[in-house]
C-alpha cells in the first residue's frame, strides 16, 4: 500500500488518501456497451496503472494524450476541452472508467445527433443543449490552433480566419437569429453535411 501512496501525486496530498474507486461489474458494462469483456479487463488494468485511485484528474489525461500525439499538435485548452467532455461530472475535475468506455461506446454510434452532443460538449464543457457566439468563437480557435496551425494562430491574419469563420458557422447554426444555437441545430448541420456527401456528383 505505501510504495503505491508514494507514487501519487506529491502536489496534491488529499489524494493520495482518497479511496479507490470501483467500477460498475463487468457484466453491466458490457451490458451497457458494445464491448467485449475480454476488452473491458485489459483496458481497465491500462486505466488502473495509469490512475491507481480510479480517478483520472486533467494532469493525468494530459499526460496520456501527450503521449501518443505529439505537444506541437494539439493545444493546452483544446486537451481541456476533451477532459471536460470525457468526464460526466466536470465540476468534480476527474474521469473515471465508467466515463471512458461510455463516451467511446456513444461515440461510436456517429450519428448526426451523436456529433452534435460530443461538439457541444467540447464548445461548453459540460453537458448541455445550446451555446452561444462567444463560446463558439472561442471554440473554433481552439480547433485553428490544433496542428501545424498553431504557430500561424500566433499571427493576426490567422486569427482573423478563425474569427470570420466562427462567424460564418454560427450565422449558418442559427436560423432563427436568436443569438443562440442548439443541439438540434448542430444535428442538422451534420445532417446535411452528411446528405451532400453521399449525394452523386
Amino acid at each position: 500500500m505505501f510504495p503505491l501512496l508514494l507514487e501519487l501525486d506529491a502536489e496534491d496530498p488529499a489524494e493520495k488518501w482518497e479511496s479507490t474507486l470501483q467500477p460498475p461489474p463487468i457484466s453491466q458494462i458490457t451490458a451497457s456497451t458494445k464491448f467485449s469483456p475480454r476488452w473491458i479487463k485489459y483496458f481497465y488494468a491500462r486505466f488502473k496503472n495509469e490512475c491507481p485511485t480510479g480517478r483520472m484528474r486533467e494532469a493525468d489525461f494530459r499526460r496520456i494524450i501527450c503521449s501518443v500525439i505529439e505537444s506541437n499538435q494539439i493545444s493546452d485548452p483544446y486537451i481541456t476541452r476533451l477532459f471536460c467532455a470525457f468526464s460526466s461530472d466536470p465540476a468534480d475535475k476527474v474521469i473515471t472508467f465508467q466515463d471512458i468506455v461510455s463516451c467511446l461506446t456513444f461515440l461510436s454510434e456517429g450519428t448526426p445527433e451523436v456529433q452534435a452532443e460530443w461538439v457541444v460538449r467540447l464548445i461548453t464543457g459540460r453537458p448541455d443543449d445550446h451555446f452561444q457566439y462567444p463560446e463558439f468563437a472561442t471554440f473554433v480557435s481552439s480547433v485553428f490552433a490544433l496542428g501545424d496551425a498553431r504557430e500561424r494562430m500566433k499571427r493576426n491574419t490567422e486569427k482573423e480566419t478563425a474569427r470570420q469563420r466562427a462567424m460564418t458557422l454560427f450565422k449558418e447554426l442559427d436560423k432563427d437569429n436568436d443569438g443562440v444555437a442548439t443541439k438540434a441545430d448542430l444535428a442538422r448541420f451534420f445532417r446535411d453535411i452528411q446528405e451532400s456527401e453521399s449525394c452523386p456528383v
